[in-house]
């Protein structure tokens, strides 16, 4: 059974509104470079929400170069804090003190 248009129920539907799914016929169609709506308002908000969608999608793109700065400011923080307990004696961190390798490795070019 073919869909008819809900404004001229001796129609056939055509395509359907963007924003509402209504059935249109051709004569109901509104064709813009967005699509095919049933009225203007229909449109404006089909393009609004378009808008707010790009808009959103900027704001994840850029959260994510502050999470990058984030998660290097805190692998930063956690290089400090091996090296500084590498320097107060402990032990096992002394393995892993990149810092502490990085100024023996220039003190010895230096000399």
């Amino acid at each position: 059974m073919a869909r008819r248009c809900l404004s001229h129920p001796n129609q056939p539907a055509i395509t359907m509104c963007h924003q509402c799914h209504k059935p249109l016929c051709k004569s109901c169609t509104m064709v813009t470079p967005h699509g095919s709506f049933c009225s203007s308002e229909c449109s404006v908000i089909f393009r609004e929400f378009q808008e707010k969608l790009r808009a959103s999608a900027r704001a994840r793109r850029g959260g994510l170069g502050l999470k990058l700065v984030l998660a290097l400011l805190l692998m930063a923080g956690v290089l400090i804090l091996v090296h500084v307990g590498a320097r107060g004696g402990i032990g096992p961190l002394q393995g892993i003190d990149v810092i502490g390798r990085i100024l023996r490795n220039a003190e010895t070019l230096v000399r």
